[in-house]
């Protein structure tokens, strides 16, 4: 009989292989047989020592590599919160801050993630769970926006301060560990990548509720002014020039280009990874099944406010007609800057500026977004309008020498007054974007005709706003009847 070939024996592999009476591998979790089986991984309480350290004195688990099973519900063992937040420290008031903040978004801040009600279990408790057992970088990004959520509705000045800068510091780990992994987007960190986008846009959103961070700490709040307001700005200027286009504080305005870039950041992502987000979770398939909502659902008042913008882009860039002597001429006037058309003898060319079929599409994607949000069921769809805009309008609306661009801006900035109600992170920045177009509209000093200004009226209200402060109307959006410019006081 052949000899048995002699062993070490060991005591230290996982629980799995000493149950099935097999040889483990030990270096997990998971270790190997587990891994090749889909099998939880857990050790004896003994490894702790082995473990990476988060600090402290209770044991700690060898953080693992993201597995390449896509079974994201995996319970067991996963890396202690501490181990993914090196080198943030590990101390007992940084751990207590970060039970705080998960708390924070098991409770109320994932609510402002969710689109659909069926998010709501995705948000609540299967991005922590990705966090803590494979993204760090989704983790530090939940951190960031539960300390947001918190500072901004924390009364005391100092509480608001450690909050802001919590939130700054985790996002700054988590936009550095989103580059580092948009370098190579797989199956197993997809989701996370897109999660992670649209966190950065509703970052750099919420963060204009607070107050500067005043020794240079960075972030949303810190800045005081538009670009353009610097004496190194575009053309320069007087002193009193500067005056007109410096934006306040935390100015929604100013960080619009940015909020727009990033939203079409997240419509990137999504477009590379479309298959796998469609087959992986339901929520995308919903959205995409309920189709776009009709324009009948719309109030008539809202109809007429939109059918307004068209009237506006028309006396701004469209439309001139040219007469000839007779129809059979009409042809000859399409000469590529129009086109021609004839009535009866009369033969009119349509003369369109290259900017008037820009802002046609962006009032009829407009037009979705208020009858998405009439219909009522998707939260936050707004946020889909940015993604839809041009680099050529979003560069007028940051120039802010373009009327049309910016009044495109001030309906936007309706929606998302709308959305505030529901969505924490953007409560009452519709009507603050609202406010500073008005006042750029008012100190350019040019003159509007009245349509325009029952435009910027119209906006006005619907953020709960006056409608006096120099702010231009027509008479007949008060009586019916067309008349005469006036400026109400």
């Amino acid at each position: 009989m052949q000899k048995r070939r002699s062993h070490t024996k060991s005591r230290r592999g996982c629980k799995g292989c000493k149950e099935k009476h097999i040889k483990c591998d030990e270096q997990g979790p998971p270790c190997a047989n587990c891994k090749s089986r889909g099998l939880p991984c857990a050790y004896p309480q003994q490894r702790s020592s082995r473990g990476s350290g988060g600090g402290g004195g209770g044991p700690s688990i060898k953080s693992s590599s993201p597995s390449s099973s896509s079974n994201s519900t995996q319970l067991s063992p996963r890396p202690s919160i501490s181990a993914h937040l090196l080198p943030i420290d590990s101390s007992p008031t940084r751990r207590l801050l970060e039970l705080e903040l998960m708390h924070r978004w098991s409770t109320r801040t994932y609510k402002g993630m969710c689109g659909i009600p069926s998010d709501a279990t995705l948000m609540q408790l299967e991005l922590p769970r990705q966090g803590l057992s494979e993204h760090p970088s989704l983790l530090h990004g939940i951190l960031s926006l539960s300390a947001l959520d918190l500072a901004t509705t924390t009364a005391d000045p100092r509480q608001v301060q450690g909050y802001h800068r919590a939130a700054l510091e985790y996002y700054g780990h988590a936009t550095r560990a989103f580059q580092d992994e948009m370098l190579n987007i797989t199956r197993q960190n997809h989701f996370a990548l897109y999660m992670l986008s649209a966190f950065f846009g509703v970052f750099h959103s919420a963060v204009l509720h607070l107050p500067s961070i005043t020794d240079g700490g960075g972030g949303g709040g810190s800045r005081s002014s538009s670009s353009s307001s610097s004496s190194g700005g575009p053309g320069g200027g007087n002193e009193e020039e500067q005056e007109q286009v410096k934006m306040p504080p935390n100015s929604v305005l100013d960080r619009i280009p940015e909020m727009f870039a990033l939203q079409r950041g997240t419509a990137v992502i999504a477009s590379k990874t479309f298959m796998w987000l469609h087959e992986d979770y339901e929520s995308f398939r919903l959205v995409r099944e309920m189709g776009g909502a009709p324009a009948s659902l719309l109030d008539a008042d809202t109809r007429r406010a939109l059918a307004r913008l068209n009237v506006v882009n028309d006396a701004l860039y469209g439309i001139v007609r040219t007469p000839s002597s007779s129809s059979s001429e009409a042809d000859d006037f399409d000469d590529g800057g129009g086109e021609g058309v004839a009535y009866g003898d009369i033969a009119i060319k349509a003369l369109l500026h290259p900017s008037h079929e820009t802002y046609a599409a962006a009032i009829s994607d407009l037009r979705r977004c208020f009858a998405e949000h009439a219909r009522g069921w998707i939260d936050g769809f707004v946020m889909a309008f940015p993604m839809w805009m041009g680099k050529d309008v979003v560069a007028a609306m940051e120039r802010r020498d373009d009327p049309m661009a910016l009044l495109v801006l001030m309906y936007f900035g309706v929606l998302l007054e709308f959305n505030g109600r529901n969505q924490w992170w953007c409560a009452s920045l519709g009507a603050k974007l609202v406010v500073e177009i008005s006042d750029v509209f008012v100190r350019s000093g040019r003159e509007f005709g009245p349509e325009f200004w029952d435009a910027v009226a119209w906006a006005r209200r619907q953020c709960g706003l006056s409608v006096g402060g120099g702010v231009c109307m027509s008479s007949s959006s008060q009586d019916g009847r067309s008349g005469e410019v006036e400026v109400l006081e």
